[in-house]
């Protein structure tokens, strides 16, 4: 079928409570929360949403005793990488200075270790599996607005994308 999607990709488009999902094969090394985060969005809506995801991996961390991680991914276009129009780890390094301090004023008085900032560059569906598997993440929370209707069909939409190669628990955070 041309338009085939997983159950759990339609609890994603058309859920409203936060959506668990569980896997089956695991590869918790060590005990740890990782919660995502769209650092680039100026919408507000995505904006309330990373707090959303803060907060609920805030409160998860502190009840299970674990370390908090926040991922970003910095996407950067392959083809101006290519052309030099883009140095990767030059706005890999101006990516940091713009947002780890942004990343540790949205935990108010919460502290987060600088070291528990994981921003990498690339697209979010391969970054964040990625990091969570170094930091062995038994969690991983992210936010996901989603597309709708024929766009979600066509394109999908990164929760989507980033699931596919998770080997941990997920929670799907909605606005």
């Amino acid at each position: 079928m041309l338009f085939y999607v997983p159950t759990d990709w339609h609890l994603l488009r058309s859920g409203s409570a936060p959506l668990l999902l569980v896997a089956e094969k695991k590869w918790r090394k060590k005990q740890a929360i990782m919660i995502t985060l769209d650092m680039a969005s100026k919408k507000k809506a995505k904006q309330a949403l990373n707090q959303k995801v803060i907060e609920t991996g805030k409160r998860l961390a502190a009840e299970n005793n674990m370390p908090l991680h926040v991922c970003f991914a910095l996407a950067l276009s392959p083809i101006l990488q290519d052309l030099g129009i883009i140095d990767k780890s030059k706005a890999l390094k101006a990516a940091k200075r713009k947002y780890i301090p942004k990343i540790q004023a949205m935990f108010a008085d919460d502290n987060i270790d600088q070291d528990n900032i994981h921003i990498k560059t690339g697209y979010a569906d391969k970054v964040v599996p990625s990091v969570a598997s170094d930091i062995g993440a038994a969690l991983v929370i992210m936010g996901s607005v989603g597309r709708k209707g024929l766009k979600a069909k066509i394109l999908g939409n990164t929760a989507e994308s980033v699931l596919t190669l998770l080997k941990t628990d997920v929670m799907i955070i909605q606005p």
